[in-house]
C-alpha cells in the first residue's frame, strides 16, 4: 500500500500518527510505502521511525531551482536510507540519471495539477 500525501511541517504529527495507526491494522506481510518530497530525502530527516517500508523520491514537479540542480550537489544527493531502493518520475519531467537498478514507480502527468469532485 502506497500513501502519497505532502505533509507540511504543520501536519507532520498527524500524518505520523495516520501511518502508526494504519500499520497496526494492515496484514503483516504487506508493505507500508510513502512518497517523499525532495527535502524529506535530502535534508529534512523526519521520516526516520516511521513504520513504513520504504519512502520513493519524487523526481518531478520539484521546485524549479531544485529540479535543474546538478545531482552531484551535496544538498540534492538521497541521504535517507528508506528512500535508496526506489524512485519515483514522471511521463513529462526528465528523468534523474542514476535509476538502474532501483523500484520505479512511473506517474502519468500532463503538467497541470487539477482537482476533480464527483
Amino acid at each position: 500500500m502506497q500513501i502519497d500525501f505532502d505533509a507540511t511541517r504543520s501536519q507532520r504529527a498527524f500524518y505520523r500518527a495516520l501511518l502508526f495507526d494504519l500499520r497496526r491494522q494492515m496484514p503483516a506481510n504487506l508493505p507500508l510505502s510513502v512518497t517523499a518530497l525532495a527535502s524529506w530525502r535530502s535534508y529534512d530527516d523526519w521520516l526516520r521511525g516511521l513504520p513504513i517500508d520504504e519512502a520513493v523520491p519524487m523526481f518531478f514537479r520539484m521546485e524549479p531551482d531544485r529540479r535543474r540542480a546538478p545531482a552531484s550537489l551535496a544538498g540534492f544527493r538521497i541521504h535517507e536510507p528508506l528512500c535508496q531502493e526506489s524512485v519515483g518520475i514522471s511521463t513529462t519531467d526528465a528523468w534523474p540519471p542514476d535509476i538502474a537498478g532501483k523500484r520505479i514507480y512511473l506517474f502519468p502527468d500532463d503538467g497541470c495539477i487539477t482537482t476533480e469532485y464527483a
